[in-house]
């Protein structure tokens, strides 16, 4: 007898522990799919000065014009976050902070010079992908005899209910800073604008 009253004890405790499990991980599920699409980040525009410090040590006296080479000034909506973001006036970013780079090394930016380099943001995204989200940014530069270089960066931020809220931009940041430096440690693009 006693023994089955301790076993009617015990399953009385542990469905009432299930059901605030269950409680809790209901709770959470909502606050997830709240946030994934609840504050839209709206327009975004990368700083230029987020790539301050990506180009370092460089030495060459030929002047140089980088031309925003992307016609198109649709605005493109990324779905998460409903963020919209214009492909024209991101390339222009990434011009900038080239410029910006450039010039503090002591480089000349013209607007019309011998060797130009053309560059046109083709494609950003923003993505979820449990447990990160993810950022896309792909370009094309044009320099020399029509000569296309191709790059795509990608970055990805541990995502939580608090962090998708509070810092959804932060792998697009961290994106536009690596396509700037990689951009200009291109081995091609390095050798045109040196040599």
């Amino acid at each position: 007898m006693k023994t089955q009253n301790y076993l009617v004890c015990a399953s009385f405790i542990l469905s009432n522990k299930l059901k605030v499990v269950h409680f809790f991980s209901g709770a959470l599920l909502i606050l997830v799919l709240l946030s994934c699409g609840s504050i839209p980040i709206g327009r975004y525009n990368p700083n230029p000065s987020l790539a301050h410090g990506v180009v370092e040590n460089v030495s060459f006296s030929s002047d140089i014009t980088i031309i925003n080479d992307q016609p198109s000034t649709e605005d493109h909506l990324i779905p998460f976050k409903k963020t919209v973001v214009n492909y024209n006036t991101f390339t222009q970013s990434i011009v900038d902070a080239l410029t910006m780079e450039l010039e503090r090394n002591g480089i000349r930016i013209k607007d019309s010079s011998e060797k130009k380099i053309y560059i046109k943001v083709t494609n950003v995204d923003l993505q979820l992908r449990s447990p990160n989200f993810r950022a896309y940014i792909e370009a094309e530069v044009k320099s020399g005899k029509d000569h296309i270089e191709f790059f795509r960066v990608t970055r990805a931020s541990y995502a939580s209910p608090f962090n998708l809220d509070t810092a959804p931009t932060k792998p697009l940041n961290a994106a536009f800073k690596d396509i700037v430096r990689e951009i200009f440690e291109n081995k091609h693009i390095q050798a045109y604008i040196i040599n």
